[in-house]
C-alpha cells in the first residue's frame, strides 16, 4: 500500500511583528522622504492613521503616510534587508506571472530601524479577514454568499499554484481583493480571479522554476493547510456536524482549488493531513470557547 507523502517541514515564515512606536514611524517617514525628495526639492511624508490592507493585522506593523499632494502610501518595515529584497523580488515576479500586485515605489534603508518597502495605496482594497466567517450557517442566504466567496478563494489559490507560485503565509488575513463597488458583494467574484485578488506580503513566496516539483507540491499543500486552519480558527462552520464541516470545506475550497491544479499529491495530503488537522483545530477552538464561557460563568457566580 502506497504511503501518502507528508508536507515538508515548514519554510522559514515571515518574521514576527516588531512594531515601531509612533516616534519611530515619524523617524522612518523622514528618512524615506529624504530619498523620495532630494535636497532642493519640496516634499515630505506624514504618518496617517488611515490606511488599508489589514493594518491592524499586519505581522510587520505596516503604517501609512501621505505626501503633500494627499497621495497615500503603505510602509512595510523589515528588520533585515534580505527579507525586504525578497518581498521586492517576489512582487516583481508575481506581476510577470500575470497577478495583480501592489504598486511598489521602492525599498529604503531606515538605518537602525531596518528596511522599508513602500507601495502606493490601492483604492478599494480589503482583506478576506473582514468577512464574518464565524457567522456562516449552511442553508442561509448569508452562507451562500460566503460559500461563493470561499470558492473564489479556492479557485485563486489553485490558479496561483498552477502558475508556479506559492505564498508562504497564505492565511485569510493575507488574501486581499480589490472591490468593484467599494463594498464586498458577489459581483466582485464574477470577474476572473486574477483581476479580483491581489498578491501581496510575498517575502515567503516560492516559485516552481526555482524548486524541485515534489518539494513545490509540498509547499502548495502547506499554503492550503495554512489557509484552511485560518478559516477554522475564525469559527467557520463551528456549529456544523462533522459531515457537513468536511463536505462544505471540500466542495467550496478544495474542489475549486483542485480543478485548477489537478495535483494528486495535494489531493492525498488534503485527505490525510489537511482535513484531519482542520478537525483538530476545530476541536481545540471549541474547547477554548467552552473553557472561556465556563470561566465567565464562574466569575459571575463568585461576584454574586
Amino acid at each position: 500500500m502506497r504511503k501518502s507523502p507528508k508536507v515538508e517541514a515548514p519554510r522559514r515564515g515571515p518574521e514576527k511583528p516588531d512594531l515601531l512606536t509612533p516616534e519611530e514611524q515619524q523617524q522612518a517617514a523622514r528618512l524615506i522622504s529624504r530619498e523620495l525628495f532630494p535636497a532642493g526639492t519640496k516634499g515630505s511624508l506624514e504618518v496617517t492613521r488611515t490606511g488599508a490592507i489589514g493594518a491592524r493585522d499586519s505581522g510587520h506593523g505596516v503604517f501609512f503616510v501621505n505626501d503633500q499632494k494627499g497621495d497615500a502610501f503603505a510602509v512595510k518595515r523589515f528588520r533585515g534587508a534580505e527579507d525586504a529584497e525578497a518581498e521586492l523580488s517576489a512582487t516583481a515576479r508575481a506581476a510577470k506571472l500575470g497577478f495583480k500586485t501592489l504598486d511598489v515605489v521602492g525599498g529604503y534603508s531606515l538605518g537602525e530601524l531596518g528596511t522599508a518597502v513602500v507601495t502606493r495605496r490601492m483604492p478599494n482594497l480589503t482583506t478576506m479577514n473582514q468577512i464574518g466567517w464565524q457567522d456562516a450557517q449552511p442553508g442561509t442566504e448569508q452562507y451562500e454568499e460566503i460559500a461563493a466567496t470561499l470558492r473564489s478563494i479556492g479557485d485563486f489559490s489553485g490558479e496561483m499554484h498552477a502558475r508556479g507560485m506559492t505564498h508562504g503565509d497564505w492565511q485569510i488575513k493575507n488574501v486581499a481583493v480589490t472591490l468593484a463597488t467599494g463594498e464586498l458583494s458577489l459581483e466582485d467574484f464574477d470577474r476572473p480571479p486574477s483581476q479580483v485578488f491581489v498578491a501581496h506580503d510575498l517575502e515567503g513566496a516560492t516559485f516552481a522554476e526555482d524548486t524541485d516539483p515534489f518539494i513545490f507540491e509540498g509547499y502548495c499543500a502547506e499554503d492550503l493547510q495554512t489557509l484552511t486552519k485560518s478559516l477554522v480558527e475564525r469559527g467557520f462552520l463551528r456549529s456544523a456536524t462533522p459531515r457537513v464541516f468536511q463536505e462544505e470545506l471540500t466542495d467550496n475550497l478544495f474542489v475549486p482549488y483542485w480543478e485548477q491544479t489537478g495535483s494528486d499529491r495535494v489531493f492525498d495530503l488534503w485527505q490525510t493531513q489537511i482535513l484531519p488537522e482542520a478537525f483538530k483545530v476545530r476541536e481545540q477552538s471549541g474547547s477554548s470557547q467552552v473553557a472561556a464561557m465556563a470561566g465567565m460563568v464562574a466569575t459571575g457566580a463568585a461576584l454574586q
